[in-house]
């Protein structure tokens, strides 16, 4: 049985600076699926030693305790289910801020649910995706979402994106993808602690769970919350003004790892810059990295971004919520 995990973005992320007793931070964002994929492959196979074997290919030829090896684990625990070999072939880098090894592992869960009949309802395997990590549990319902807690508590979200400039509301997401650059997450939230000192760049008032879809329903245009869309393209320099390094936002809906990220790689920094210029209504780092996103007209190019082919992948797809 063959399936395809796909990857998601976060637009917006936001960060509560007191810590939870379990020294994790809760979050606010808003996950959107998206169409980049995996390839998994599952056959029950009964005549080899270990009860799990993965062979990986594509960006990858080995993860280290891969959480596709923990799911299914916990239900070979449970069910006492068949040795099975896996096929693994990776699209989404490993340290992307794309969910990547969250999605393998949450269509592992679902795969195994439907080869071997286990009758897993969804509220069943958002117990066990809680289990796996913090972003799992969004996967079972892979659909835009509030996500908030430690990445557990999911609420599905109609999401809509619609710009008053671009009246065909007809849009691409361009990802732009390091390729020598994987990030982790912990390590990022550790240096955040540091950075932020136990204070945040959103008021105390305005950290609640709500923020994000709060501010998207208020406003219904893109341009009404993204501030640097009220200035055109062609003065592209006004939209790099002072007000990134004194407000670190150019919009009420920030990803609030950023500084952690740019300060140690300022290449991605200056790509996020890049795609403003270049007329994103919305540009962001994606989770904690390292890729950055911008949501265009359906007029932008591939042709029009110039990045080392060594350094750097691109990413397009149609980006339609409307």
């Amino acid at each position: 049985m063959i399936c395809f995990p796909n990857a998601k973005i976060n637009f917006g992320l936001i960060i509560d600076n007191v810590k939870r007793s379990d020294k994790f931070h809760n979050i606010s964002s808003l996950f959107l699926p998206i169409k980049l994929c995996d390839a998994l492959e599952v056959i029950e196979h009964s005549n080899q030693f270990e009860n799990i074997q993965i062979n990986y290919s594509g960006l990858v030829q080995k993860i280290d305790n891969d959480l596709c090896v923990k799911a299914y684990n916990l239900l070979h625990h449970d069910f006492n289910i068949p040795k099975v070999k896996v096929y693994l072939h990776k699209c989404i880098p490993i340290g992307s801020g794309l969910g990547g090894g969250s999605s393998n592992a949450v269509h592992m869960l679902k795969i195994l649910n439907n080869m071997f009949k286990l009758k897993l309802t969804k509220k069943d395997l958002l117990i066990y995706a809680s289990k796996l990590g913090s972003d799992c549990s969004f996967f079972v319902y892979n659909e835009p979402s509030i996500v908030s807690g430690i990445g557990d508590i999911i609420k599905p979200f109609r999401f809509k994106f619609i710009s008053k400039i671009h009246i065909e509301n007809e849009f691409k997401l361009i990802l732009v993808i390091p390729k020598k650059i994987s990030i982790s997450t912990g390590a990022i939230f550790s240096h955040w602690d540091k950075i932020s000192n136990g204070t945040s760049s959103i008021k105390n008032k305005e950290l609640n769970i709500n923020l994000i879809e709060s501010i998207i329903n208020k406003y219904k245009y893109v341009e009404d919350y993204v501030f640097w869309n009220r200035i055109p393209i062609s003065q592209s320099k006004k939209r790099l003004n002072n007000n990134y390094e004194k407000r670190n936002k150019f919009s009420f809906i920030i990803n609030q790892l950023e500084d952690s990220v740019f300060l140690k790689y300022p290449d991605l920094k200056s790509i996020k810059f890049d795609l403003m210029k270049k007329g994103a209504l919305y540009a962001s780092m994606s989770g904690s990295g390292s890729v950055v996103y911008g949501i265009f007209s359906k007029k932008i190019k591939l042709s029009d971004f110039n990045l080392p082919e060594d350094d750097f992948l691109i990413w397009e797809e149609v980006f339609n919520y409307n």
